[in-house]
């Protein structure tokens, strides 16, 4: 009877086959068996101690591609995860997150070893790299651990920009119900606040740039991340911010595109951004949330007929002013101050009394006593910009030339740091700004240098607003260079200067339409109402003055609506002497000389940041 045990046997079996194969088949035929032998105890051998991680290696799959326009989070395979049941409930969890793509990554991190913190760290530098290769966001790592029959995934996050979360590790227990528990969903959504931040800075967007291509993107993901989650999966504080970067994109979007939905829905965030942001409980991050909403309500109200946008837009800044005061937070302080200034400058515009206009004039001065151009030059210059427009308006009302000398040299300190290259939509907003106080000094006093100054600083300014990228900013500055065209043809008894004025007004009024900026349209309007009045003065044209007459009508209709009895005052005036004009004179005749009540309120674009 044969004693031995059954794997001697075994092997004594194996070593004849293989020694016949061997002298019948050669070195092929042991390597087939080899080959099917390893088929055969494959389960067993690929969990040998350093086989399983080469064999991992070996199959595993190719990472995916991040999708583009979206917030990317990958999950690789969790240690000890059995079946992969751990990291298949977050994969299907995160479905609903609709702007969110989930990856998978056949690859497995592991962090517990003798050294926690050093693996710790080679795991989230092993997780960085194979973020850099898929172009994902985040990645999903760690161990699942067992505690009385129940899972503990002990879950890490790693950004792709190196970013650290609030929490650096958790540990989620699963429910009753086999989800995820509500602590994973708010460390999650604190993880995407910082890839939404992130995603703000590095989107290419700066100050004074055009930016409309690269903030639509950016809109659309996050628009996409908050609508496709609720409140109670984020932490207030963390939905605040995305909420905040959100309203500031689409004010700048609004802004730059002349679009006016982007600004509504602006408001809107901050508006929601408000309620997690409670004045008791965090005064500094809702007086911050106040000045973003004025600057959105500022700059929607500018365009529209009521004044009741703007003058929310002071309110909400004298309300941020209680907690953002200079002794606490200088330079936001300084900030807020010049935005009330801005808000109180587009109300005063509309008025007959002056006295917005001085108010205006007074926040700006206080906001440079912080905003100094050895500390903040590109915010001091945008408040010596908007003190030297004020300057401007207060000129038109006042006999002499002292403001508006005051004004040009606010605007020439301001165009020493807006410059082309740093800034090239402040330096051309300047340019524009410029432009029309030197045509205004250059009626007073009668100086045609000037006027050519302004029209090549209009021009200047046209190089950067171009029609298909800022159509508001575009028809303003076209709107400015026919004043400024009307002016020399009545110096230089210039017909064909009055013919580009026309055109010039005709043009501007193609995106300032009255649906859009029906003041802004209604001005146009007027302005196009005196060139037409002016060139019948050369040549008496009875169409050409019935137009006239009806533009003004136009015109004074909307003033009137809104309530801006400054626009109507001069617009009246117009209106009625080219009336007794039309009655005095028989259209076969030559008009007299025209007289009329100078247009003292062009359209002015700018910042309010």
């Amino acid at each position: 009877m044969d004693d031995s045990p059954p794997v001697e046997k075994a092997s004594d079996l194996w070593s004849l086959l293989s020694d016949w194969l061997r002298r019948r088949f050669g070195i092929v035929g042991v390597a087939v068996l080899a080959g099917f032998g390893i088929w055969w105890q494959w389960e067993h051998i690929s969990k040998l101690p350093g086989i399983e991680p080469l064999v991992a290696r070996i199959t595993q799959k190719p990472l995916p591609a991040a999708v583009p326009g979206k917030f990317n989070i990958a999950i690789a395979h969790l240690e000890g995860d059995t079946n992969h049941e751990t990291e298949r409930l977050i994969r299907e969890s995160l479905v609903e997150f609709k702007s969110v793509a989930t990856l998978s990554f056949d690859r497995l991190i592991v962090a517990n070893g003798a050294d926690s913190e050093k693996d710790e760290r080679d795991g989230h530098a092993r997780a960085r790299a194979l973020l850099a290769t898929s172009n994902a966001d985040v990645l999903i790592w760690g161990t699942v651990l067992r505690q009385g029959g129940k899972t503990l995934p002990k879950i890490y996050w790693t950004t792709s920009n190196g970013a650290t979360p609030p929490r650096a590790v958790g540990r989620y227990q699963t429910t009753e119900d086999l989800s995820l528990p509500t602590i994973f969903w708010q460390d999650l959504t604190n993880v995407l606040g910082m890839l939404v931040a992130t995603s703000e800075a590095e989107s290419g967007v700066q100050d004074g740039h055009y930016s409309v291509e690269t903030l639509a993107p950016f809109i659309r993901r996050v628009r996409g991340l908050l609508g496709a989650s609720n409140a109670e999966q984020w932490n207030a504080a963390t939905r605040a911010k995305v909420l905040t970067f959100l309203g500031t994109a689409l004010t700048t979007y609004g802004e730059q595109s002349g679009r006016n939905e982007p600004l509504l829905d602006a408001i809107a965030a901050h508006k929601e951004a408000l309620t997690a942001r409670p004045r008791d409980t965090a005064p500094l991050a809702w007086a911050a949330s106040q000045n973003y909403l004025g600057v959105a309500l500022v700059t929607l109200g500018q365009r529209e007929a009521s004044p009741a946008r703007l003058n929310e837009g002071v309110d909400v800044f004298r309300q941020s002013l209680q907690e953002r005061s200079r002794e606490r937070v200088a330079l936001n302080w300084a900030a807020t101050q010049n935005n009330l200034g801005n808000a109180l400058r587009f109300l005063g515009q509309r008025e007959s009394d002056p006295s917005r206009l001085y108010d205006a004039v007074a926040a700006y001065r206080s906001a440079l006593q912080e905003r100094t151009r050895e500390l903040v030059p590109l915010q001091w210059a945008t408040t010596r910009n908007n003190l030297g427009v004020t300057l401007w308006l207060l000129g038109q009302r006042e006999s002499g030339t002292t403001r508006l000398d005051e004004a040009i040299a606010a605007l020439r300190d301001a165009l020493q740091e807006r410059t082309r290259d740093k800034v090239p939509l402040y330096w051309a907003t300047t340019q524009n700004n410029l432009g029309n106080v030197l045509r205004t000094l250059g009626q007073r006093t009668s100086a045609p240098t000037l006027l050519y100054e302004a029209l090549a600083a209009h021009q200047a300014a046209l190089e950067e607003r171009a029609r298909d990228k800022l159509p508001l900013d575009w028809a303003a500055t076209q709107n400015n260079l026919g004043l400024t065209l009307i002016a020399l043809g009545q110096q230089e008894s210039n017909r064909a200067r009055l013919l580009d004025a026309v055109t010039a007004y005709r043009e501007a009024l193609q995106e300032r339409t009255r649906e859009k900026v029906p003041l802004e349209w209604a001005l146009t309007q007027h302005n196009l109402a005196n060139a037409l009045m002016l060139l019948s003065q050369e040549q008496p044209d009875p169409a050409m003055l019935k137009e006239s007459e009806g533009r003004y009508e136009l015109a004074l209709a909307v003033f009137r609506d809104a309530g801006s009895d400054y626009y109507a005052e001069f617009t009246e005036h117009n209106l009625q002497r080219m009336r007794q004009l039309i009655a005095q004179r028989p259209s076969s005749k030559r008009t007299g000389n025209i007289r009329l009540q100078p247009h003292k309120g062009s359209s002015l674009q700018d910042k309010t940041k």
